[in-house]
C-alpha cells in the first residue's frame, strides 16, 4: 500500500505541475513537439502536423527514446498521444526497437 501512495503522489505532483504551465497554441507546441522530435528521436522519426493533430513515424527507435520523447511531449508540449500503431523489431545491435506511427492530440489555442 506504501508503493501505492507514493506512486500516486508522484502522479499527484505531475498533474499539479501540468495544471500550473502556461497554455500553448497548438502551433506553438507543434514548434516545440518538432524540436523533441529532432532533440531525442533523431532521424528515426518523422513529424507530421496538421492542426491539432501530429502524427509521429517512427523507423527504429529504442523503447528508451520512446518513453523520453513521450514524457517530453506531455509535459513541454502539452501533446497527448491518442492513437499508436507500434511493432518490435530488432535494432542495432540486436537490441530492440520501435517501428509505426503515433497519433498525438495538440492542445487547441
Amino acid at each position: 500500500l506504501e508503493l501505492q501512495t507514493q506512486g500516486l503522489k508522484q502522479i499527484q505532483v505531475q498533474a499539479q505541475i501540468l495544471q500550473k504551465a502556461p497554455r500553448l497554441s497548438a502551433t506553438d507546441a507543434g514548434t516545440s513537439l518538432a524540436q523533441r522530435t529532432t532533440e531525442v528521436l533523431g532521424s528515426g522519426a518523422r513529424l507530421n502536423i496538421e492542426g491539432t493533430r501530429a502524427t509521429l513515424t517512427l523507423n527504429g527507435v529504442s523503447a528508451d527514446s520512446l518513453a523520453q520523447f513521450l514524457a517530453l511531449a506531455r509535459t513541454q508540449s502539452l501533446a497527448l498521444p491518442i492513437e499508436a500503431h507500434l511493432q518490435k523489431i530488432k535494432g542495432k545491435e540486436a537490441q530492440a526497437a520501435w517501428q509505426g506511427t503515433v497519433i498525438l492530440s495538440l492542445p487547441s489555442s
